[in-house]
């Protein structure tokens, strides 16, 4: 019989708190945004994820006790990956303008950045409601609204927003072109170098920077017509397939001896080429 009442009570329906409510809304807002940015990057593990979150709020909607404490753990992964499984939503949230480095425009890299910070917010709102909601549906007989719930919403909302105008003021960085040491350095961003060109003197070794945990593959040449044309460049140093991959990884490239123009691109990237000016 215990076991019998503890299923019961287990797998019996409620009507929704305001908590319950709240993991809603915010499921819905999450998977549809999921399931557009899957769309956007093809990504079908993105579009079964929002369909798992849409499968949530059916069963929250149905009144399942338990429910809202998927929607937990959902956010609790979501705050995982941002956190520590990839470095690129921290790029994003902390690059609100030039993100996707040079030559391209900041408007791109704020709407990423919008995504970015709502998906974030989304993922520590839904930890915190569907925790709230469970321990609400099994230790309250009457699902009261505390009296400390709008207060705590509209701060939530207000942090949001403050974050979203921040990101809205912040201007993008300028292109560093030197490292410490004085040796002439290009950034590599999330997709591009984080300058168009650079120009050496001759003698001079140039220093790339990975500025984040963005695959690149450099060589010798340059992109025409959107299509990568590797290069053999009399006078410039060998570059052959070179691979960066880890946030603050250098390689130093040179010395660049002739005079003359020389070109290197990422054959991952489209359109990403640098040019080097030696003089």
């Amino acid at each position: 019989m215990n076991i019998i009442a503890v299923r019961k009570e287990l797998f019996s329906l409620s009507t929704l708190s305001v908590f319950s409510k709240v993991s809603t809304v915010i499921l819905l807002v999450f998977a549809t945004l999921l399931a557009t940015l899957g769309l956007l990057v093809h990504q079908p593990v993105v579009l079964i994820v929002a369909g798992v979150e849409l499968l949530i709020v059916a069963l929250i909607t149905a009144g399942i006790r338990w429910a809202p404490l998927m929607g937990s753990v959902i956010g609790s992964l979501v705050l995982y990956i941002f956190l520590f499984a990839t470095g690129y939503p921290i790029h994003h949230l902390t690059h609100p303008k030039d993100a996707f480095g040079y030559g391209v425009t900041p408007v791109l890299s704020f709407l990423m950045f919008t995504l970015m910070l709502i998906l974030f917010w989304c993922g520590a709102m839904l930890v915190v409601t569907g925790i709230a909601a469970v321990m609400q549906n099994y230790f309250q007989r009457e699902r009261r609204t505390p009296r400390w719930f709008r207060t705590a919403l509209i701060g939530a909302l207000c942090l949001w927003f403050g974050a979203f105008l921040l990101g809205a003021i912040s201007q993008p960085e300028p292109a560093v072109a030197a490292n410490p040491s004085g040796a002439p350095t290009v950034h590599l961003q999330a997709g591009s170098f984080g300058q168009s060109s650079i120009t050496l003197s001759k003698g001079a070794t140039l220093t790339l920077v990975d500025d984040g945990p963005f695959t690149h593959n450099i060589s010798n040449g340059t992109w025409v017509n959107g299509q990568p044309q590797a290069e053999s460049q009399s006078g410039a140093p060998t570059v052959n397939h070179l691979v960066m991959d880890t946030a603050g990884k250098s390689t130093s490239i040179g010395p660049f001896a002739i005079a003359g123009t020389y070109h290197l691109y990422c054959s991952l990237h489209p359109g990403m080429t640098l040019t080097i000016i030696v003089q």
